[in-house]
């Protein structure tokens, strides 16, 4: 290649770059957003914080407070009796789905997020779904 070849595809290849530099730009800016969420929703923790406070519909109350401030221990309490004294979140949670047991691991309470103050409460004993609430949080 001689030397004007390669200065006539260096000056084609600004021109290019020129006409096309806005679109460019705003795909590097999308590309760095995408990167920015998925980096957050990695580093942020399972946390079940979300879970804290009563959750009614209208026949049950729950409530669930945190014994921690890890939120992996809970107590939780149907219509004011004790439910639970002592749920620990099980590993298999999720940020949307939390998971808790008691220590004999045959009762476990799946809260599964279904909205901002709704959540879906199913109740299983032995690995036999046992019922199915859902709650709104007051």
């Amino acid at each position: 290649m001689s030397i004007t070849t390669i200065e006539e595809i260096k000056e084609n290849l600004v021109n290019y770059l020129f006409k096309w530099r806005k679109q460019i730009a705003i795909g590097g800016v999308v590309v760095a957003i995408l990167l920015l969420f998925t980096i957050i929703n990695k580093v942020t923790p399972n946390n079940s914080a979300w879970l804290q406070g009563n959750w009614t519909n209208q026949s049950v109350n729950y409530s669930f407070k945190a014994q921690n401030k890890n939120f992996t221990d809970w107590t939780i309490k149907r219509k004011g009796a004790l439910a639970l004294k002592k749920a620990r979140v099980a590993v298999n949670s999720t940020k949307k789905e939390v998971v808790m047991t008691d220590d004999g691991n045959t009762i476990e309470y799946h809260a599964i997020r279904t909205g901002r103050k709704q959540l879906r409460l199913e109740i299983v004993r032995d690995g036999k779904k046992k019922s199915l609430v859902e709650l709104n949080k007051e």
